[in-house]
């Protein structure tokens, strides 16, 4: 019976993605709207594999992978199935302990990379069997050349990999028909890789310059000129040593912004505010907005702030000549939430995420001391809603 060899690198051909590794300032990096996130690649266009044997082709082939953070390099482990070798079905592939690492190798498109594989156990090898013959790819580095294309938008941004690899080493076992090691495997093919959170929610994937990440991330929208429409998604209250005071927020809007941006701030009405039982505070805003800035590190936190249009200027929580004023000032740590999906995309904001909190002064006579104090904070959840200047709703995220 005649012996057909596998393909090899019908493996590698899968073999896509997993962020890990440290990322390089020469190279660009593969991220996520959030993190961390499990990235799955299923292929376009068949993987093909041509050795002196012929070609190997598997009808599917997928990568399972998890970023955690933006990185140059990506391990995936692949899996393959309904191999064909050199024109006989019924091939399978054994991945054993090995993955394959795609490195990025520039900064700016078009995007480019080398290939490697990594196995944790010595010795280990991908294998590919074919009735008695079994054709081994064992740990190599820097196969070239790979490019990679970011598509689509927003959440359902991912990323096309295409892969034209050559100088692929493999052993083909004595069981093969032309047994031996050699090093002129080529491989072709495409594979799309995207992002999901533990709970299913999609995520867009896309690759970036690396110095990008040393910034914190922007509020992005589907498409600009665009402006936010912030709400209270919950009850709000201001705590301090004053105690801790109810206020009904009513809906506030941002400036129009052209592209992504950060911070971001908007104008918002304090209404009913009670405190300690008394409902006759009176808030006056003074031209001042609530701001939210967005940290570089950890991703997906910030602060939640004032702003004020004047110098010296804050907002008051005015009873008779019992003053609160909160000025202008960074404010309090938030984690901050991409939500939805597509369109209906939106970010949320709750106390959490650090330790720096609001600052106010008491003044005037009140029923608590006076003095100015860094202990405040401002509990609830806000929602922030995109829209474009025709009052159309669009999705925004924070990337």
């Amino acid at each position: 019976m005649k012996c057909f060899r596998p393909a090899p690198a019908v493996l590698i051909a899968v073999a896509f993605v997993s962020l890990m590794g440290a990322a390089m300032a020469s190279a660009s990096q593969f991220r996520s709207e959030a993190y961390p996130v499990s990235v799955e690649g299923v292929q376009t266009t068949k993987q093909k594999l041509v050795t002196t044997g012929g070609t190997v082709r598997c009808e599917t082939a997928k990568l399972s992978a998890t970023l955690s953070a933006p990185s140059a390099s990506l391990l995936a482990a692949p899996t393959y199935g309904e191999c064909t070798a050199y024109g006989f079905a019924g091939a399978t592939v054994s991945a054993n302990s090995c993955k394959y690492s795609l490195d990025s190798t520039n900064e700016a498109a078009p995007f480019t990379g080398t290939m490697s594989i990594v196995c944790s156990k010595e010795g280990d090898a991908i294998e590919v069997h074919a009735g008695n013959c079994t054709t081994s790819l064992r740990a190599q580095t820097a196969l070239a050349s790979l490019s990679f294309e970011n598509s689509g938008s927003g959440a359902g941004r991912t990323i096309l990999a295409t892969w034209n690899v050559s100088g692929i080493t493999y052993t083909e076992s004595a069981g093969c028909f032309n047994p031996g090691t050699r090093s002129n495997g080529t491989y072709t093919g495409s594979i799309r890789l995207g992002a999901k959170s533990g709970s299913g929610q999609t995520y867009g994937m896309y690759l970036a310059n690396a110095q990008a990440g040393e910034g914190p991330q922007r509020i992005t929208a589907e498409r600009y000129p665009a402006f936010v429409k912030a709400e209270a998604a919950t009850s709000m209250k201001l705590s301090g040593n004053f105690g801790a005071m109810s206020c009904a927020f009513s809906g506030g809007v941002s400036p129009t912004f052209s592209g992504p941006v950060n911070p971001i701030t908007w104008s918002s009405g304090w209404q009913s505010c009670v405190l300690n039982g008394i409902s006759t505070y009176v808030v006056e805003t003074n031209g001042c907005s609530l701001q939210l800035e967005a940290t570089p590190e950890p991703q997906l936190t910030g602060h939640l702030g004032v702003s004020c249009a004047n110098a010296g200027e804050s907002i008051a929580l005015r009873n008779g000549s019992c003053v609160i004023t909160i000025p202008t000032q960074t404010g309090q740590s938030v984690t901050i939430e991409n939500n939805g999906t597509g369109s209906g995309r939106y970010i949320s904001t709750q106390p959490g995420g650090g330790q720096s909190l609001l600052t106010y002064t008491v003044s005037g006579s009140c029923s608590f001391a006076s003095g100015t104090y860094s202990n405040g904070s401002l509990t609830g959840t806000w929602a922030l809603h995109g829209f474009d200047q025709s009052l159309v709703g669009q999705g925004i995220w924070l990337a």
